[in-house]
């Protein structure tokens, strides 16, 4: 198994897959550090900034970006039962 499929196995959501996890979610209001060197000062602006950019813009490429950040702040709120 190459190392490509590993990570598509690892961070494949579909948007509308994210869409729905996120749905209705309650998430922090506060600030939240989900790494050494990433902050989310608001994180329910995060959620929908990154939705609205996916949204708006139809190249695979550029909303990678923003369905990986999306994807790593899911596993972070269920890491830390938020």
């Amino acid at each position: 198994m190459s190392i490509k499929l590993v990570f598509n196995l690892t961070l494949g959501m579909t948007v509308q897959e994210l869409e729905e996890w996120y749905a209705g979610r309650e998430l922090p209001k506060e600030p939240v550090w989900t790494h050494k060197s990433t902050r989310i000062i608001d994180p329910a602006f995060f959620v929908e900034a990154r939705l609205y950019a996916i949204k708006a813009n139809a190249d695979p490429k550029q909303q990678q970006s923003c369905i990986d950040k999306l994807i790593h702040f899911k596993n972070w709120l269920e890491k830390n039962g938020k």
